[in-house]
Formats: structure tokens, sequence, C-alpha cells
């Protein structure tokens, strides 16, 4: 359920920056509507891939200085 509630939630962001790019750079919402969808996805993975890098948010670095 709580999956399904995120998708919801990806696909009216989505909607809503497909109706934005609709009437602010005229193109069609199918096309903004997928921009979006695509631009969210790959922002996620590189995110994700930050955070698990050494010194990320799930992976901080040690201080040298302990003790």
């Amino acid at each position: 359920m709580k999956r399904f509630l995120y998708l919801i939630v990806w696909l009216a962001i989505g909607a809503v920056i497909g109706l934005a790019a609709q009437t602010w750079a005229h193109i069609p919402f199918w096309g903004g509507f997928t921009i979006a969808l695509i631009s969210l996805f790959i922002n996620g993975i590189i995110a994700e891939i930050e955070d698990r890098r050494p010194g990320g948010f799930y992976n901080p670095k040690e201080p040298k200085d302990r003790g």
C-alpha cells in the first residue's frame, strides 16, 4: 500500500509539472509529463548514489581525531 501511495504522489507531481510545461512552454501535456517523470527518476538515482558514497548521508566518514 505504501508503494502505491508513493506512485500516486509521484504521478501527481508529474501531472502538475506537465500542466505547467503545457501552459508556459507550449508543449503537449504528455511530453511535459514524460519529461518530468524521467527527470524525477534520474534525480532520485543520482541522489541515492551520492548518499551512499563515503561522506554521504548514509555513509558518513569517521572523524580522524578520536580520543
